[in-house]
């Protein structure tokens, strides 16, 4: 083994053992249920904006793997992660206010 090789691998070792563990992301494992698996309609109430960032987001993909189904189930996934108290929501302020703690609470 050349000098240069066993230099390069106690570096890799270092590092590795050095290394700072990924702290875990919020959609770590998130899926988004296929479409074949998705069977149940949903009515959701939106502005014309959020329509119309809807609309933008999913003319941007690559591909007709994403609708407007996919980013609202997505987005459903992330409150289901962030673990909302609901119990403790009356308004749609509160709700706004609580997942906004949330979110805050989740970055570092």
């Amino acid at each position: 083994m050349t000098r240069l090789r066993y230099s390069g691998l106690l570096d890799e070792i270092r590092e590795r053992d050095l290394a700072v563990s990924r702290p875990s992301t919020l959609l770590d494992e998130a899926v988004i249920p296929p479409r074949r698996e998705a069977r149940k309609k949903l009515k959701v109430r939106v502005s014309p904006g959020q329509r119309a960032f809807l609309e933008d987001a999913v003319h941007s993909t690559r591909g007709t793997a994403i609708d407007e189904s996919a980013v609202v189930a997505l987005a459903i996934r992330i409150l289901e992660e962030l673990d909302v108290p609901w119990d403790t929501i009356a308004t749609r302020e509160d709700l706004v206010s609580v997942v906004r703690r949330a979110l805050r609470a989740r970055v570092p």
